[in-house]
């Protein structure tokens, strides 16, 4: 399965975009969509320091994504609805852990969604997360997308996001530049 333009929409709502490197939550150099070094990306944030444009950004994320996508069809053995898919790998591309979380085994296993969703909730450190697992949350159990707006920011030299000099591209406008970059599903 691919991930739908949809799910790619809500992950971006969730990650923001960032022009630049910048210095995540932990600390590692970071730039677009969530992308570090250990993406294998073709700009590594731990050594580039100039500016991508918001094509470049989205076509790397569309990319890493693929990985996040083949290993949730690995570790999900069930079959899944879309916004099952895109549920499931929003939280593995915010957490990497899709294999060692508990509500894979249950999904795999034939728990009440209601369960599984509560055990997708278990996944909120550190608490700014939770708003994603909510997301998460509903999207996995009712199909809810939530917004497909996406926020872009630069960060400093020293890997500080600007949170308040950002702009919004509102859904329209990112729907048709993923369209634009290739997406297929």
């Amino acid at each position: 399965m691919q991930t739908s333009i949809k799910g790619m929409l809500a992950i971006l709502h969730h990650e923001a975009v960032v022009l630049n490197r910048y210095k995540d939550i932990k600390g590692i150099w970071t730039i677009g969509a969530g992308v570090t070094h250990a993406a294998h990306a073709e700009i590594d944030p731990e050594v580039f320091t100039g500016e991508i444009d918001i094509e470049h950004a989205l076509s790397s994320f569309r990319k890493v994504l693929k990985k996040y996508e083949d290993d949730v069809s690995q570790y999900i053995v069930r079959d899944m609805p879309q916004h099952v898919f895109d549920a499931f790998v929003s939280f593995h591309y915010n957490t990497g852990a899709i294999r060692r979380a508990t509500f894979t085994k249950m999904y795999n296993s034939g728990r009440s969604d209601e369960d599984v969703a509560n055990s997708m909730m278990q996944w909120i450190k550190p608490p700014a997360l939770l708003a994603r697992r909510r997301a998460e949350k509903l999207l996995f159990l009712r199909g809810d997308y939530g917004p497909t707006n996406i926020h872009l920011y630069k960060a400093d030299n020293r890997g500080n996001i600007n949170w308040h000099g950002g702009q919004t591209l509102q859904g329209e406008t990112a729907l048709a530049l993923l369209e634009r970059i290739g997406h297929v599903a």
